[in-house]
């Protein structure tokens, strides 16, 4: 194989694609991995690979779905589905390039090692872009909400429960939505005196608290401080065992938050967590809420004087214990 995909093939993939009759056909005989290449039932473009080892489902990117199920030969079959058309070419040269990287391979094992390894290089290229890099402004919210969600100890509770409720990276009004509770977390400087609100509904939800995170950059590593790289790799050690609850974790940084843990971005920038304060917010806490402005009113964003929020002051970590790095515990809310 070379590692341009040939004429021939795609000729034959898009004349499979033209007739849209649900056919696939073998890419390479003798190839150590059963891989085909076709249309599916909709004339989508999809590959698959047959094996009689298991494959670990993989997260590509939003542009192709990826299925894995048992046959009735009781070989395994791991579709990948080109959801969007107009990445038709690079799909079909992906699907080449994993047939060729994997060709060498002296069994199947080694084959689908390979073909993992190729897709962890094609996910990076179809998912990030430099323009996805977090401001600094975002790397601080992130690190304040994850560090107080997973790390601070304050919230006890089985680390697969508070990733259910971390909804912050799917687009919720509040970063960590229990049950029974919720928290927004925001980070802020040793020297602020306002925090910023960014919607009429990011404080308008019953049983609630708003938790101020202050964070300061050194510009070494120094004891207690973290860069984003530390503490997802934190974050994922706390999912060992868990491979749902880890697919979650990967799904909200990769996915929603676009984050690429490699961009060296993120290990040069270091955060220490001087303390953290919860308020409640209560009726009368000082609040612009989505319930209370006109409906033809959009956008609303607004601050909040930091010392007016004393009278709400419900909970609070000196400098000496928020830094310490205790695992949630399964305990309760």
């Amino acid at each position: 194989m070379s590692r341009q995909i040939p004429e021939s093939v795609l000729a034959s993939w898009d004349e499979l694609l033209h007739r849209q009759e649900g056919r696939q056909r073998l890419l390479s005989v003798g190839h150590p991995l059963k891989i085909h290449f076709g249309d599916g039932d909709a004339g989508e473009p999809i590959f698959f690979v047959r094996s009689r080892i298991r494959p670990r489902k993989p997260e590509i990117s939003a542009a192709v779905r990826v299925d894995l199920g048992l046959r009735h030969d009781g070989e395994w079959a791991m579709t990948f589905t080109l959801t969007d058309i107009r990445f038709k070419k690079t799909f079909m040269s992906l699907c080449w390039d994993l047939a060729e990287r994997s060709k060498d391979a002296s069994s199947e094992a080694e084959g689908l090692s390979l073909f993992a390894v190729a897709l962890g290089e094609w996910k990076k290229l179809m998912t990030f872009h430099d323009s996805d890099t977090l401001s600094q402004s975002q790397i601080r919210g992130l690190i304040a909400e994850m560090w107080f969600g997973f790390v601070s100890g304050h919230i006890h509770a089985p680390v697969e429960q508070i990733q259910e409720a971390w909804q912050g990276p799917l687009g919720s009004d509040q970063d960590y939505k229990f049950v029974d509770h919720v928290y927004e977390v925001k980070s802020v400087h040793t020297d602020s005196t306002t925090v910023r609100i960014s919607s009429a509904e990011q404080l308008d939800a019953p049983s609630m608290n708003l938790v101020l995170v202050t964070l300061t950059e050194t510009p070494v590593k120094v004891s207690g401080s973290w860069t984003l790289v530390d503490l997802i790799r934190h974050v994922e050690d706390l999912h060992a065992g868990d491979l749902s609850s880890l697919e979650r974790l990967t799904f909200k940084l990769e996915q929603k938050l676009r984050i690429d843990k490699s961009n060296p971005y993120y290990a040069e920038h270091h955060y220490l967590p001087v303390d953290y304060r919860g308020f409640t917010v209560s009726p009368d806490f000082p609040a612009v809420r989505s319930s209370g402005i006109p409906t033809d009113v959009v956008d609303v964003s607004y601050s909040i004087k930091i010392p007016a929020l004393n009278n709400f002051l419900t909970f609070a970590a000196p400098s000496d214990e928020s830094i310490s790095f205790p695992h949630p515990g399964a305990v309760s809310l």
